[in-house]
């Protein structure tokens, strides 16, 4: 069980590195990655809030957003780099849908750490970087015809062959704790704890590690005694969390998951395994902070997620849509009301405005292979990176 001292903001330090004492490193980084959390007038008045702020975590440098692969995977993979770092790690392998390889690659290549990313042969141009081509000490290993779990199967059964690390998931205290600084950037702006935390979720290591930071910020009683009540929403189309949670169960069934995540609007959400019932999942989360769940439709993502860019003048992922229609949601429901404080993670987007700045690439030297193949390659790849 880790520990954790009395938090002090180094406001000497940048981006989520002023949160170190919250972090599991044994040093703060030098590089600028972090969220911005500010109040949104505009949209709080569409949706009928009249304290609505927002986690925004992608590359808006003009509101001091500096998520370089535009999303908050980057908080999670910036501590989780500097401890394998810290651990003389010889590399990582990671799967993923395309948010998580990408922060590993990008941060990765500023460090020089060896990085293979194993992901779906659709979502191999997901793998991009802001300027720069593919890094010599990142590799990607697509799988043809896979989808999201079978590079989760594949990254497991391949990195213990070489002796990479896993990246750990919801498992990992790295991520769990990155992330959960953009929960402290938003107590430490607004000045209090939210009434309402709103997230989209596929696996769970988002919420979750948010979760563990309010609840240590709910202990240390500086803003707040009370836990946000946490709302999360999810695809029409592939909604376990959802299923499970409205049929007040505290597991998952069979036909809670549908076999494939066709059709979602989100498909970084899809995730057939999502933290639900382990100890410390999303179904612990949910009872005790009285939080609610939505499905959500595509074509009111869609609404969201353009009048989000209208009015902020900034563009928004996927995902982030569907946690703003799924507050809509809460909202129309009388489950959030008025005159709470409600706070809002939008975990990606900016990649238009990143794409100003530098062009974006996709990967170099990509492999694609068929699943039965693929550990073995994997395997191949990462032992001659390493």
């Amino acid at each position: 069980m880790a520990e954790y001292p009395r938090l002090q903001v180094r406001d000497h330090l940048q981006g989520l590195w002023r949160f170190t004492d919250w972090l599991p490193v044994e040093a703060a980084g030098t590089d600028d990655i972090g969220g911005s959390t500010f109040r949104s007038e505009t949209l709080g008045a569409l949706l009928g809030l009249d304290d609505l702020w927002v986690a925004f975590n992608g590359w808006w440098p003009e509101r001091g957003a500096h998520c370089p692969t535009c999303t908050f995977k980057d908080l999670e993979v910036a501590p989780t780099l500097q401890r394998l770092v810290g651990a003389d790690a010889p590399g990582v392998i990671v799967a993923t849908a395309g948010n998580t390889g990408r922060a590993f690659a990008d941060l990765g290549a500023g460090v020089e750490f060896p990085v293979v990313v194993v992901t779906a042969e659709a979502h191999v141009d997901r793998i991009w970087r802001s300027g720069r081509p593919t890094a010599p000490t990142t590799a990607v290993v697509g799988i043809a015809g896979g989808d999201y779990n079978d590079a989760i199967e594949v990254a497991a059964e391949a990195a213990p062959l070489v002796g990479f690390e896993l990246e750990g998931g919801v498992k990992n205290v790295a991520r769990r704790d990155g992330i959960g600084t953009l929960l402290l950037d938003a107590v430490t702006t607004i000045g209090r704890m939210p009434d309402h935390y709103v997230q989209a979720v596929g696996g769970g290591p988002g919420p979750i590690g948010v979760w563990g930071a309010a609840e240590r910020l709910a202990a240390d009683g500086r803003f707040g005694g009370v836990q946000p009540r946490f709302h999360l929403a999810q695809n029409s189309t592939h909604h376990p969390v959802h299923t499970a949670w409205q049929a007040g169960r505290g597991t998952l069934e069979p036909g809670d998951v549908p076999a494939s995540g066709d059709g979602a609007y989100a498909d970084v959400l899809v995730n057939r395994n999502p933290a639900y019932a382990l100890r410390g999942g999303l179904h612990d989360l949910l009872v005790a902070t009285g939080g609610q769940t939505y499905a959500v439709e595509p074509d009111g993502a869609a609404r969201w997620r353009a009048t989000f860019a209208e009015h902020e003048g900034i563009d928004i992922m996927e995902a982030p849509a569907v946690a703003l229609a799924g507050l809509a949601q809460a909202v129309a429901a009388g489950e959030i009301g008025r005159e709470d404080c409600v706070l809002l993670s939008i975990t990606g987007g900016g990649v238009e405005r990143r794409h100003q700045d530098a062009p974006i690439q996709g990967p170099s030297g990509v492999v694609v292979v068929p699943r039965e193949e693929a550990v073995e390659v994997v395997a191949k790849v990462a032992d001659g990176l390493g």
